[in-house]
């Protein structure tokens, strides 16, 4: 009689054998979430685009490679004007729904930023750079806004933006308040929405 683990191994292998068979392994791109505006027409470019990739790096055609890079060139150009065009789709659409209306914009912000952060231990140059920063956001926020109107043909319906000169006696100081409150406040809040104006 066999040995226990010749019977085992002898199983395994014929298991094996069948799995291949018949549920043989099989690799799988995971892809993301599809870009919103990117369109059959446009996968359908990119797909040719890939095939002409394919070609160029087998038969090492000079033409089959200016052929892919005027498709790349193409795509690029569709994508981008499909996204713009579906940005101004959701603005004027959503109007009234700022949570749509915010979706549009984070679209339009890059994920990363390209320059390089530069961190400070010193406490008056971190609070300076944060009060520089949020002493900007509305002017810059109405800049990039005016820019993205002007893009899509759209027409802004309010003013622009003018920040208000406060009298020294009524601009804005720090008062000491308790953990407790801040805690307090923090936790009332939505943890899935934005807590509007304030």
């Amino acid at each position: 009689m066999s040995d226990p683990e010749d019977k085992l191994n002898a199983f395994n292998l014929l298991f094996n054998n069948v799995l291949d068979k018949h549920a043989p392994i099989k690799t799988a791109k995971i892809r993301g979430r599809p870009n919103p505006y990117v369109t059959c027409e446009i996968r359908d470019l990119m797909r040719s685009r890939d095939q002409w990739k394919k070609v160029a790096q087998k038969n090492k055609d000079p033409h089959a490679w200016s052929v892919y890079k005027n498709l790349c060139r193409d795509v690029k150009h569709e994508i981008r004007t499909a996204e713009k065009i579906f940005i101004a789709e959701q603005v004027v659409n959503n109007k009234s729904n700022s949570n749509c209306l915010w979706k549009a914009i984070r679209l339009c912000i890059p994920k990363k930023s390209a320059s390089q952060r530069n961190y400070s231990k010193d406490d008056k140059i971190v609070a300076d750079e944060f009060n520089n920063f949020f002493s900007r956001v509305g002017k810059s926020t109405i800049d990039r806004i005016t820019k993205l109107a002007e893009e899509s043909n759209y027409t802004l319906n309010q003013c622009s933006f003018i920040p208000r000169i406060y009298p020294l006696s009524e601009q804005f100081t720090f008062n000491t308040v308790k953990g407790e409150q801040v805690q307090k406040i923090v936790t009332s809040m939505a943890s899935g929405k934005a807590p509007g104006t304030d």
